[in-house]
């Protein structure tokens, strides 16, 4: 009886540990092995209606991506999109960061990207009023 009393009581403290260990996504069919353009693409796909999973998914590729020996081209489109949906909730001083982040990740062949990172960073400084920063960045992409 004791031994059973034993096993019960292991199980109810291993358990939840466990369970608390595991991420739980609404999207399961996601993982790290899959292309990074493709997880970026479903990234932008939700951050509308599950922002928080858009943003996980986003995170993940960027620590993946930077841990490859090899540099990648999505690092800058990754935060390029994380940048988007900070600056979608209002949070203008994170997305300036992931903008110029991408900045520095972007590839120099993507110049349509850096226009568009120069671009959205301008909308920022006019939100907030810095219009000389505004018309450096405007300028610039």
């Amino acid at each position: 009886m004791k031994s059973l009393a034993l096993k019960i009581l292991t199980i109810l403290i291993i358990l939840p540990c466990f369970i608390w260990g595991q991420k739980v996504s609404k999207y399961p069919s996601l993982s790290r092995k899959q292309n990074p353009a493709t997880l970026l693409k479903t990234a932008e796909k939700i951050k509308e209606k599950d922002p928080l999973d858009a943003i996980a998914i986003i995170e993940d590729v960027i620590t993946t991506e930077r841990n490859k020996k090899q540099g990648s081209n999505q690092i800058g489109k990754a935060y390029f999109l994380l940048g988007n949906i900070y600056e979608q909730f209002g949070q203008d001083d994170l997305a300036d960061q992931r903008y110029l982040a991408a900045l520095k990740f972007r590839t120099k062949k993507e110049n349509e990207l850096e226009a568009k990172i120069y671009y959205r960073m301008g909308v920022i400084d006019l939100q907030i009023r810095n219009e000389k920063g505004a018309l450096i960045n405007f300028n610039t992409c």
